[in-house]
């Protein structure tokens, strides 16, 4: 009967070592299963994240691209007018000449011109 007292014995402090180790590797895979869940979610906020950057830089880059080609537009335009630009210039040139000249005729009319006529 003792015998059979101290096999119940062992046997019970086998289960309950049992039970422990049973316990701490639950406790174990929870804090695993917490872990992996955690990993998860700071890997799908990444690739928010990332997905959000990505848009982010898109976006830039067609507004340079835009202010390029608009910048682009305005040196062509530019370019363009420098030709009507330098013919105004010389128009103007000209017509500052003949006025000159004009001025010069009239002076020199005036100073031949007999003065009983401007009484």
């Amino acid at each position: 009967m003792e015998e059979y007292l101290h096999y119940m014995k062992t046997l019970r402090s086998h289960m309950n070592d049992v039970e422990d180790q049973a316990a701490k590797i639950s406790v174990e895979e929870q804090m695993q299963i917490t872990t992996i869940h955690t990993l998860e979610n700071d890997l799908d906020s990444a690739k928010r994240e990332t997905k959000r950057l990505m848009e982010e830089t898109e976006g830039m880059v067609k507004s340079n691209r835009d202010m390029w080609s608009k910048i682009l537009e305005k040196h062509k335009k530019v370019a363009s007018l420098e030709p009507d630009s330098l013919n105004l210039l010389q128009t103007l040139e000209l017509i500052k000449q003949e006025r000159s000249m004009y001025l010069l005729k009239l002076l020199r009319k005036a100073l031949f011109m007999p003065r009983f006529l401007m009484i």
